[in-house]
């Protein structure tokens, strides 16, 4: 798994963004900042029973460290 650092295009917002990719490519999770809240969102893969694949919100931190240790975390969770 790595995390990629993305531009971000919105105005108003922090200047980048960050994506966990599987080494094949596939998305895993986001941390992004949510001007709204004024905090990072944390967004992580889920699978649903129908087989789509979607995001789900885990939670608002204050970093982007922050942001990535709650997104493995609840990724680790969600795999056992």
């Amino acid at each position: 798994m790595t995390w990629r650092k993305v531009a971000s295009v919105t105005t108003g917002g922090k200047p980048h963004f960050y994506r966990m990719y599987t080494t094949d490519g596939q998305w895993l999770a986001s941390v992004i900042w949510n001007r709204a809240v004024r905090a990072y969102g944390v967004e992580v893969r889920k699978r649903l029973d129908n087989g789509i694949v979607t995001g789900t919100l885990v939670g608002y931190v204050g970093t982007v460290q922050s942001g990535k240790k709650l997104a493995e975390s609840s990724l680790f969770q969600s795999s056992r």
